[in-house]
């Protein structure tokens, strides 16, 4: 008997404690969410793993890393290739449109996955986002 009180004890007890741990741990991520970005390529750096300084137009409804969809306004970021893409022929001045995956839950968490080279002549707005203004 007192072997069953004492698998039950320490049963309630690693159970309790993983449901510490797990409240501790707070609002998990927003999940994955993939974007279609246009934007201007800033720079093609050299280095390993590859990446891209893009100016990007507004992603509006982006969602955040707290879960808001606050969107993101245009602006200049180092973003990652994902593995499957290559740079190719794309150069510093180059018009691109691109899906950005973004998953939180990931190092990094912004992958460009897919990449094309736009005319020249493509007019980009680079501007603030429209996204959801959230109450505080």
């Amino acid at each position: 008997m007192k072997l069953v009180v004492r698998i039950v004890v320490v049963a309630v007890t690693v159970a309790a404690v993983g449901f510490g741990v797990a409240a501790c741990k707070g609002k998990s991520s927003p999940p994955p969410k993939t974007y279609q970005v246009r934007g201007v390529v800033q720079h093609v750096p050299t280095t390993v793993p590859p990446a891209l300084v893009v100016r990007h137009e507004a992603i509006d409804h982006f969602v955040h890393s707290d879960g808001v969809a606050a969107g993101m306004h245009s602006m200049t970021m180092t973003l990652r290739l994902h593995d499957k893409v290559a740079a190719g022929n794309v150069k510093t001045g180059d018009k691109i449109a691109f899906d950005l995956d973004v998953n939180w839950g990931r190092t990094p968490p912004l992958l460009i996955t897919t990449l094309k080279k736009l005319p020249a002549k493509t007019e980009l707005q680079f501007r603030k986002s429209k996204g959801s203004k959230h109450k505080h």
